[in-house]
């Protein structure tokens, strides 16, 4: 409607005067050129506020005498005119005078036989102020709803017919309660006093286990090559995994933090990370010393038997072959290793009847017994052939 009256842009209103004294408030439905459009007024005392709401948007302001009114009216983003209006029981006679001459337009007073854009005039109506702009009007309810979609918060302006003025929608005492936010949900009932816990979620009963997170994959690859670097290398296959698997249950009761440090220093943390751990991990750290006791044996089993022993300031090593005893004689040291007898003294390697000179000065002296029954002696890495 007033968007085709720009022209009135410094418009002068005219209207008929009456000797009556009106209350004007109510809700109006324009018919004609303003049908589309509606007309919420209120007036306290000789002031008149209102507003245009549907096909054309606005808000007034003015003074009452008798049965008419005169005031601004703005239309936003189009223009501020001046305003004069008749009021009779039947509606408003609403007239635009501007340099290129009038135009008028009649509202209906809601219920007078006129279909209405919005609820009665004998209901109240609401209107609210949202992104500057007025919007309604609005029954109570279709304002509560929009206060729920969160279009409508504490702070938007609210006027309502009746009300002297715009106020704070957190004023209104019946908009309390959609205001209010509802209270979160309450945590799910108590399982039943029977003794047994209920069943686990779905989600839970498919979780990942602790030793099978990430970082718990990652640091079983490290103690398996931490194993492959230090077990025999004829170790037996099962034999090392045996003891990875029993390191890695030690393991579990480490943080993940923990873990990640076994993990970035390659299964050799730091002097002070086993002093932590002796403190903060006693039985894991006793168990793993039970996992290498328990794996000693199994790892040689099946792979080259080994014996290594102190005499006389040199080193005796014997590899290979069956059972190893080591056995202290007035002499020396007897290696028997099975249907084998090694004796070492402090000048002469035996092995069974034959027999061979050693020097006073050796280091290290290492008999290999091999698969076919030979011997390989070696002294500080020379080797030796023994005598008849």
């Amino acid at each position: 409607m007033y968007g085709r009256t720009l022209l009135l842009a410094s418009a002068v209103i005219v209207g008929t005067v009456t000797a009556a004294y009106a209350d004007m408030t109510g809700h109006y439905v324009g018919t004609g050129d303003a049908e589309g459009t509606n007309l919420d007024l209120v007036q306290t005392g000789t002031s008149l506020s209102g507003t245009l709401s549907g096909a054309d948007v606005g808000t007034l302001s003015g003074k009452v005498s008798g049965d008419t009114a005169t005031g601004t009216l703005n239309l936003p983003n189009v223009a501020v005119v001046d305003f004069r209006l008749a009021w009779t029981a039947a509606g408003i006679e609403f007239t635009l005078v501007g340099p290129g001459g009038t135009q008028g337009f009649h509202f209906q007073a809601a219920g007078a036989g006129q279909n209405q854009n919005g609820p009665a005039a004998t209901d109240v109506v609401y209107y609210v102020g949202i992104d500057g702009q007025p919007v309604g009007p609005l029954t109570l309810e279709e304002l509560e709803a929009r206060i729920v979609a969160g279009d409508v918060d504490a702070d938007n302006l609210v006027w309502k017919t009746g009300a002297a003025d715009w106020a704070a929608a957190n004023t209104y005492p019946e908009l309390e309660e959609a205001l209010t936010p509802a209270p979160p949900p309450g945590p799910p009932p108590l399982p039943p006093e029977s003794g047994n816990p209920p069943p686990l979620p779905p989600e839970t009963l498919d979780s990942v286990s602790p030793g099978e997170s990430p970082v718990a994959e990652a640091l079983r690859d490290v103690v398996v090559q931490f194993v492959d670097a230090n077990a025999p290398e004829d170790a037996p296959g099962d034999a090392k995994a045996g003891l990875v698997a029993c390191i890695m249950t030690e393991l579990e009761v480490l943080t993940p933090q923990d873990m990640q440090m076994l993990v970035d220093t390659d299964f050799q943390p730091a002097d002070a990370d086993v002093d932590r751990f002796e403190t903060q991990y006693p039985e894991m750290m006793d168990g793993l010393d039970a996992c290498m006791d328990a794996a000693e044996e199994s790892l040689r089993a099946g792979g080259t038997n080994r014996t290594e022993v102190g005499f006389n300031g040199h080193t005796i090593i014997v590899e290979g072959g069956g059972d190893q005893t080591v056995e202290s004689t007035p002499d020396g040291q007897r290696i028997v290793v099975g249907e084998h007898d090694i004796l070492v003294t402090a000048d002469r390697l035996t092995i069974d009847d034959e027999s061979a000179p050693l020097p006073a000065d050796y280091t290290e002296l290492m008999v290999v017994v091999n698969d076919d029954g030979t011997f390989t002696v070696t002294i500080d890495g020379m080797e030796l052939q023994p005598e008849p």
